[in-house]
């Protein structure tokens, strides 16, 4: 796709976004299933669960804008998905394996931030609301997903803390 003016770039990030999203939906079971604390486990099933609507609602807007949504799959997202399971790989289950899901979740999100951000600012330009609306709600629920990784980070290490380190790291 040939990127001369903007609304061909609004058009081109909301095809990457679908791509990056179906991704997610494919991998996010694993993740899921590598989980040892409960409450990650959940939101990682949550997650899956907004990016395969999310999947549903960009489709829509790529067939609105002319684009084939699987025509270039994002190769960003890619990068960041196998990178992240590489590296899951080496961590041992329980708490530092938890700790790297989050930490790997935390930056195949902020993909999508930083894509839905730019895509919604994009569409409002071009006086497109609606769908400049429904590109900031699937932000806010991004955003939201951060916001609860890094709470349960925040948790993991001050039980972790207030425990003594088992490591004998202090």
């Amino acid at each position: 796709m040939h990127l001369i003016r903007p609304s061909d770039l609004l058009a081109d990030q909301i095809r990457d976004l679908f791509s990056a999203e179906t991704q997610i939906v494919a991998s996010l079971p694993e993740l899921s299933a590598s989980a040892g604390d409960a409450a990650l486990k959940g939101l990682l099933t949550e997650q899956e669960g907004l990016s395969r609507g999310g999947t549903g609602q960009l489709e829509s807007l790529c067939r609105s804008h002319g684009v084939d949504p699987a025509a270039d799959p994002c190769k960003a997202m890619a990068g960041l998905i196998s990178g992240g399971a590489d590296h899951l790989k080496q961590a041992e289950p329980g708490e530092t394996r938890d700790l790297l899901l989050i930490a790997h979740c935390s930056r195949v999100f902020s993909y999508l931030i930083a894509a839905y951000g730019i895509s919604a600012a994009l569409a409002r330009r071009f006086g497109s609301e609606e769908e400049a609306a429904m590109l900031e709600m699937l932000l806010d629920e991004r955003n939201e997903a951060i916001r609860r990784l890094m709470d349960l980070a925040r948790c993991k290490l001050a039980e972790h803390e207030s425990e003594g380190s088992a490591d004998g790291a202090g």
